[in-house]
């Protein structure tokens, strides 16, 4: 998988265009090496960002829809912090593979040699928008799926703003950092070689090829927790609050936020 350059609508021969206000098309392309078909997901900078939870987005929806089975699954990208080597996309993957009952191992190249085999359908695109006219954002649609004809065209998908989730949400992180090391001196997110997401919500990871550490354990998330409600006399005064153990709110501040979503639920029960 890999983001191909940003592309621009309108797109004309016109000199007169090159100052205009264009809009920015972004393609996140999704490469299968066992069927070789490839999904292109389409968007404008007016739908969405270049953001984690948008790549990760389209990566777990994808996932879903193409692998109902379970076997494992191997993800090849480049090392971009920003697009896949960070804790959004790391949380999104572990979450499937704690729902699903699968091993998903996503692997990072070295720089310099990150040549896969999706950029052919980035290479595709390229040479079919040559000597084309964009008008609209949406006219990316048939460059792409004209491509490629065989074996078969490329998929694609525009995407809008409400297809996206948010992976930044408290409620999907189980981990808040996938860096290995937390002092001075250790390793750092981009010396990671290998994520390997386990059912049992462990995250092992790989500096080197022969070299196998884990990941502290999760953090468990707040759907996942087991507490209750209680009347808790302080200072006289009756207040709000949550009964759990120590290990239970392993976050910081996540029995306030486990209080607060308990008072939103009662506030809807009331009205």
């Amino acid at each position: 998988m890999d983001d191909q350059a940003g592309k621009i609508a309108p797109l004309l021969n016109a000199s007169a265009c090159y100052y205009k206000t264009k809009l920015v098309v972004h393609n996140f392309t999704i490469y299968d090496l066992k069927s070789h078909d490839a999904r292109c997901c389409l968007w404008d900078e007016s739908e969405g960002e270049l953001v984690a939870s948008v790549f990760a987005t389209c990566l777990i929806k994808y996932i879903e829809e193409k692998f109902t089975d379970d076997l494992p699954i191997i993800i090849y990208s480049d090392g971009c912090t920003n697009q896949n080597r960070n804790v959004m996309m790391a949380n999104a993957l572990l979450d499937h593979a704690t729902k699903h009952g699968k091993i998903i191992t996503q692997k990072f190249l070295e720089k310099g040699y990150t040549q896969m085999e999706v950029d052919s359908v980035h290479s595709a695109i390229e040479c079919n928008l040559k000597k084309r006219t964009i008008y609209l954002p949406t006219d990316y649609i048939s460059v792409c799926v004209e491509a490629r004809t065989k074996p078969a065209p490329y998929e694609v998908k525009y995407l809008t703003h409400e297809y996206f989730n948010d992976y930044s949400n408290n409620q999907m992180q189980r981990y808040i950092s996938i860096r290995p090391g937390s002092k001075a001196g250790d390793p750092c997110v981009t010396d990671i070689r290998q994520l390997k997401y386990n059912p049992t919500g462990l995250i092992e990871y790989k500096l080197k090829h022969d070299i196998i550490g884990a990941l502290d354990p999760p953090f468990p998330l707040l759907r996942d927790i087991i507490y209750g409600p209680s009347l808790i006399s302080f200072g006289g005064n009756l207040r709000f609050g949550v009964i759990a153990n120590d290990h239970v709110l392993a976050k910081p501040g996540q029995a306030e936020e486990i209080t607060r979503l308990l008072l939103a639920k009662l506030d809807n029960l009331v009205k």
